[in-house]
């Protein structure tokens, strides 16, 4: 679930299908993305992979609905990509069906064609083309410096384990004998300066950073601080951390790198760095407030003053 705040015109179906990827952050893929839509601004944009909502559509409704409720006067726009529209016309018609709330639009979209969908097939049969570079809200999009990655797995590679798990344990073997010796102070000045600091992080000092915020400690210090600027600033070193370290403090890293996300409106690393979490430490004390922001589409504590505009 992702918040935007740039405001952006959008007049046509084919700016409507490039609104996802601005929000999102990335071109989604075998995806279905729901927009809320209140007084022509997006409120939010909601993404689930397609064959998802076979099993767990469910999920994606209440997490839209949760969304929806403290919009005024919310509608929504339902819009499919994939290289299969006639496979997944169904499926993008039963969510529509399903969703509480007046649906406005229904469409699905392959790179170079889209649709309208309906309960009778899509609309025209051949389709009308399109190109997703050329709308005028892309041009908008590039004209402001929006970054728009090129796929879901593009964004969310910054935090993912590490390419080399043998040495990434090895330097959080080192990282915690050095930080071990160290007084509660000095931990502190440590990790404040890891984090604040504008140079690149070495191997190494990402490996200490993560054992530093697993300390819960430090990670309390480093949440009471964070505000939209800051979580901005600190989340893609807590991501290198993530990268840096062995799973003995991964559990700890995913949950503040989790919560960093949050803050920072980084919905698909968000999710990522949770179901990572899951699987390493399906038990953590985190996890029930973590599910719980997610599910419930709950906004950060600070206000997007604007919204994005569409047709």
């Amino acid at each position: 679930m992702n918040i935007f705040e740039a405001i952006l015109r959008s007049h046509t179906d084919e700016d409507l299908l490039c609104v996802p990827g601005i929000c999102l952050g990335f071109h989604p893929t075998e995806s279905c993305v729901v927009l809320g839509i209140s007084e022509n601004r997006v409120e939010f944009c909601a993404r689930a992979d397609l064959d998802w909502l076979d099993e767990d559509g469910s999920d994606l409704i209440r997490q839209v609905e949760a969304a929806a409720r403290p919009v005024r006067s919310c509608s929504f726009v339902i819009l499919g990509y994939t290289e299969d529209p006639e496979g997944n016309c169904g499926r993008l018609i039963r969510l529509a069906l399903e969703l509480r709330g007046r649906v406005t639009d229904v469409l699905v979209a392959t790179p170079d064609r889209y649709w309208v969908v309906t309960p009778l097939g899509l609309e025209p049969p051949d389709g009308r083309g399109w190109d997703p570079s050329t709308t005028s809200l892309s041009a908008e999009a590039v004209y402001l410096g929006i970054p728009i990655a090129t796929n879901r797995a593009e964004v969310i590679a910054e935090v993912r384990p590490p390419d080399e798990p043998e040495e990434a344990e090895f330097l959080t073997e080192s990282a915690l004998e050095h930080v071990s010796g160290l007084g509660d102070e000095q931990r502190g000045e440590l990790a404040e300066r890891l984090l604040d600091c504008g140079e690149p992080l070495l191997p190494i000092e990402g490996a200490q950073l993560a054992v530093l915020v697993s300390d819960p400690g430090i990670a309390g210090a480093v949440v009471a601080n964070l505000n939209r600027e800051g979580a901005a600033r600190v989340r893609p070193r807590i991501a290198y951390a993530r990268r840096m370290c062995g799973d003995s403090h991964a559990p700890e890293v995913l949950a503040l790198l989790s919560l960093v996300c949050w803050f920072d409106n980084q919905g698909a690393q968000q999710t990522e760095c949770l179901e990572q979490l899951e699987r390493l430490a399906p038990g953590h004390r985190l996890l029930p407030l973590l599910r719980g922001l997610k599910a419930l589409a709950v906004k950060p504590p600070f206000s997007f003053p604007t919204g994005m505009e569409d047709h």
